[in-house]
């Protein structure tokens, strides 16, 4: 049912936001230099790394999903009847939560990284990595995963439909503004300045293809997470109801 148990944080803890700009063009004559595989998985992993994601996709469970739930009519009289069945089934997706991120990762970092290495120099992922492993870069990537809201994420995902651009980008926004206003004055202006360098400007360049893969493997899970997470939900569901959801009639 949960085959999208989030979205994750990658397209949220993107480039710093700011005002629009011209993206930046090399003179022709240019053939800049280009980061090497390691380098530029390096930065993919630091951009968007998993242990964030994997607290965001924990909270978005904790968060939104029995209230999701809740929304729909016949799952909310289940869990009026049965109490302890909102509980188990959060329980027992979040089990599956490292098994997801092990399939999600091997099919994302060599794909996002290759995007990378195409279309970034050597000097801008050196650039966003430096600044995405400093202290500020930590704080703003922490702050995201925690004001992220997840309840479109769910709705969509009970409702069997896809996640898509439009939801992504509204989560973003939504943490993004909220991460911005958690800095100082000083760490604004850091941020900022950061935003308007040439790195940042190309990196905003490649965030639609980046976030197509995202979309594209949170809506398709790994074979292991989708078996498991269907297996551990069942479970879940005949220990608290004494049915099979899965038994034939």
């Amino acid at each position: 049912m949960l085959m999208a148990v989030g979205l994750g944080a990658g397209q949220a803890i993107a480039a710093p936001p700011a005002a629009p700009q011209a993206t930046a063009v090399l003179p022709a004559a240019a053939t800049p230099e280009r980061p090497s595989e390691a380098e530029a998985l390096a930065f993919v992993q630091a951009y968007s790394p998993s242990h964030l994601r994997r607290s965001a996709e924990l909270a978005l469970l904790e968060k939104s999903f029995v209230a999701g739930l809740r929304r729909d009519p016949s799952a909310a009289d289940l869990l009026e009847a049965f109490p302890a069945l909102g509980d188990a089934l959060t329980t027992a997706m979040a089990s599956q939560i490292d098994v997801y991120m092990i399939e999600y990762d091997q099919r994302f970092f060599p794909r996002a990284s290759a995007v990378v290495l195409q279309s970034m120099s050597r000097s801008d992922v050196a650039t966003l990595t430096a600044f995405y492993v400093s202290p500020l870069g930590r704080k703003i990537l922490e702050t995201v995963v925690q004001k992220l809201d997840g309840s479109e994420v769910i709705d969509r995902a009970l409702a069997g439909k896809d996640i898509d651009a439009g939801v992504a980008k509204r989560q973003a926004l939504r943490a993004g503004l909220a991460s911005v206003g958690a800095l100082s004055s000083e760490e604004r202006g850091e941020m900022l300045a950061l935003a308007s360098s040439p790195a940042a400007r190309r990196f905003r360049t490649i965030m639609p293809q980046l976030t197509a893969i995202q979309l594209e493997l949170t809506n398709n899970p790994g074979p292991r997470f989708s078996a498991g997470s269907k297996q551990a939900m069942g479970a879940a569901f005949k220990r608290v109801t004494g049915v099979d959801p899965f038994a034939k009639n």
